[in-house]
């Protein structure tokens, strides 16, 4: 739709041999001009043959242009610079850099909030926990605005969702309409997750313009579980041999809940009524074992069992403090960390697609610029809202559910938190300090946009 937050443009084509062969020895005349029709860049082009097709490309010289609208014009010359056609092609581009702001106009959609509401494929003990076995994933969610009235324009921007790994890389991604409503729904995702392996992931949802400036965003961190529990099932015969058992137990790797014979079991013992004596024809001592995330571990007697029990058949699970589960404010941590190199100036957005693809990056949390002399670090409001990830590094209630970033260094680096992306009144706020780590930081707070910039105190920042 030649409509880009791209500033510095590059341009490529080929030429139309339909109806004349091209002379190798012309050119291609090529100009930039803005509104004004003021040409601000020329170049002559030598266009190459590949593959039986004349192409040809232009970085238009590289410059940083600002927001507008721009013509490109090509015409073929000869070696004189005369022009061999009636007129030249032209074709306009629209830069727009500035999210919930195009050409001077407010965003119709700017105020919208997108909210994550729910993974359909949530299996195991719970339907909310954002931990699953499922690999092929559907999400739910809606916008809606956080000021004003009306609905979500779908002629001026959409919903773009974002899948990816703990390294912060994308591993799928789609664009939807949300209804006169504000819902929207994911296709299914490819498949999530590595046989036997526990896996986390960022889900995002961010509220696009037309350009693809993100103007508000949300995260949901889920867990897809692929590694089955085991089950030790130690027991006790009262003659050596003989499936007559005195004493049973069994106990799961992981936590879960266990069913026998088709009844879950909410005590430490298995529920056989008080009976001490009991007899179990083969395929009729069933035991299975439901991890959280809904891998199954199943038992059955092939032959007949015997109890003659001397205490009852205890149940128990070996729980751990890191179940994979979201919905208890288990933090996200670090995902796509960045260390800055020796005295490296970094722009944090150049990290940053202009447009999301597969393996490209998506999330950037936590930058160190520790130990390598003065680093000097540029973010911005649009970084956090493309790069952070919610509930990274703290729970407590002021930082809660507010997309995140984390810097660290000393006194010799240098921060820049810039305003870029957010509105004409949007600013950076300092709400507090919090300890990371064993480091004191302080908070830098959006309220609009809900944004977190958690920077380590001894480093110098300035707000523009």
């Amino acid at each position: 739709d030649f409509l880009t937050r791209d500033n510095t443009l590059t341009w490529s084509g080929k030429l139309d041999t339909a109806n004349a062969a091209f002379n190798s020895a012309d050119w291609l005349l090529v100009q930039l001009l803005n509104s004004s029709t003021q040409v601000l860049a020329t170049e002559y082009i030598k266009p190459t043959q590949i593959s039986g097709v004349w192409n040809w490309t232009w970085s238009g010289q590289a410059q940083a242009l600002a927001d507008g609208v721009y013509t490109l014009k090509t015409q073929l010359v000869d070696t004189a610079g005369n022009p061999l056609s009636a007129t030249p092609w032209t074709r306009n581009v629209t830069i727009d850099t500035q999210a919930g702001n195009s050409n001077g106009q407010a965003d119709p959609n700017a105020a919208f909030m997108p909210h994550i509401t729910r993974l359909l494929n949530d299996t195991g003990t719970s339907p909310s926990d954002y931990l699953t076995s499922a690999r092929q994933l559907t999400f739910t969610g809606h916008v809606a605005r956080s000021t004003g009235t009306g609905s979500f324009d779908a002629s001026a921007g959409r919903v773009l969702t974002e899948i990816m790994d703990s390294n912060g890389k994308i591993v799928s991604f789609q664009h939807l309409t949300p209804t006169s409503n504000g819902d929207w729904t994911t296709g299914s995702s490819p498949n999530l997750g590595l046989q036997a392996a526990v896996s986390t992931y960022i889900f995002k949802s961010m509220a696009v313009d037309n350009a693809g400036n993100v103007m508000n965003a949300a995260t949901q961190a889920f867990t897809v579980d692929l590694a089955a529990a085991t089950v030790s099932n130690p027991s006790i015969v009262s003659t050596a041999g003989v499936n007559d058992f005195t004493q049973m137990s069994f106990t799961a790797s992981k936590h879960g809940i266990f069913n026998f014979n088709g009844v879950d079991q909410t005590q430490n013992n298995l529920d056989l009524g008080g009976a001490t004596t009991l007899t179990f024809a083969p395929e009729t001592f069933k035991i299975k074992f439901t991890d959280d995330a809904g891998n199954v571990w199943l038992k059955t007697n092939t032959q007949t069992w015997d109890f003659h029990l001397t205490q009852p058949i205890a149940l128990a699970t070996i729980s751990s403090n890191n179940s994979g589960a979201f919905d208890q404010g288990q933090l996200v941590g670090s995902i796509g960390k960045y260390v800055m190199t020796a005295d490296q100036t970094l722009a944090l957005s150049t990290l940053a697609p202009l447009a999301p693809t597969h393996a490209a990056t998506g999330a950037i949390n936590h930058i160190d610029m520790h130990g390598n002399g003065a680093q000097n670090l540029t973010v911005s409001m649009a970084d956090v809202l493309q790069l952070g990830v919610s509930n990274s590094f703290s729970n407590a209630a002021e930082f809660k559910d507010h997309l995140q970033m984390r810097v660290d260094g000393d006194a010799a680096d240098k921060l820049t938190l810039s305003k870029l992306g957010g509105s004409s009144i949007d600013t950076w706020l300092t709400h507090g300090q919090l300890t990371l780590d064993g480091q004191s930081y302080t908070a830098y707070y959006n309220a609009p946009k809900a944004l977190e910039v958690f920077v380590q105190s001894s480093i110098p920042v300035t707000v523009i």
